[in-house]
């Protein structure tokens, strides 16, 4: 290897450590090279050092967005009497128990759906416009 050749590897690797702050750099069995992003965490692998590294160079660290809160429909929602208590049901499955009166279940339902309503508002405002014309995979990832 020259020196020429040194040291544009060095650029790279400084260009690299300025665009994505935090990545790995290992051999592989084959006597390949690859690079990990630490942000996103892609595997980014070339035949040669060289090459992986200005593959890295080019790579984008796409936005992650949380998914949208599920809509919760209070027509979901059902109370049981269970043990002697009421219990919240919600799609067939029990969400809360131990309410000694019904008010107090049907309460814990409202509060419940207020809640998400409001959850599912401020994330239309906050990320929609973000994602609006977008698509998943090309211009952003969905958090799991």
């Amino acid at each position: 290897m020259t020196i020429a050749a040194i040291e544009a590897t060095e650029e790279l690797i400084r260009k690299l450590d300025e665009k994505h702050p935090g990545w790995n750099l290992w051999r592989t069995a084959d006597l390949g090279w690859v690079v990990k992003i630490k942000r996103d965490g892609h595997l980014l692998g070339g035949p040669t050092l060289t090459a992986t590294l200005a593959f890295a160079l080019e790579h984008t660290v796409l936005p992650r967005i949380p998914r949208q809160p599920e809509l919760m429909g209070e027509n979901l929602a059902t109370i049981r009497k269970v043990d002697g208590r009421f219990a919240a049901f919600y799609d067939g499955k029990e969400w809360c128990g131990g309410f000694k009166l019904k008010r107090d279940a049907v309460a814990f339902i409202d509060r419940t759906v207020e809640k998400n309503t409001a959850a599912r508002a401020i994330w239309v405002r906050k990320y929609f416009p973000l994602i609006d014309g977008k698509t998943e995979g090309v211009d952003f990832i969905f958090e799991d």
